[in-house]
């Protein structure tokens, strides 16, 4: 009888819980996420100050190089 009861109840949970059936959908629960992590990030600099950000312009890698390596970083970079 308890594993008559414990497999039906198995089934339907099996039956409930359709998750993840398409790209689309992870992809969703992914953003989901990513905007749930960024909210809390923005949360804790502007509310209580528990974390700060530093932040700068990032430095061009192409800058230190010659003249001649810019323009074969260049080319191979249009292929």
């Amino acid at each position: 009888m308890k594993d008559l009861i414990c497999d039906e109840f198995q089934n339907a949970v099996s039956e409930l819980l359709i998750r993840h059936h398409s790209v689309l959908d992870v992809l969703s629960k992914f953003q989901e996420a990513c905007a749930r992590t960024n909210r809390a990030t923005i949360k804790a600099v502007t509310g209580c100050g528990c974390i700060s950000i530093e932040a700068k312009k990032q430095e061009d890698p192409t800058r230190h190089l010659s003249s001649g390596n810019q323009r074969i970083l260049r080319k191979s970079s249009q292929r």
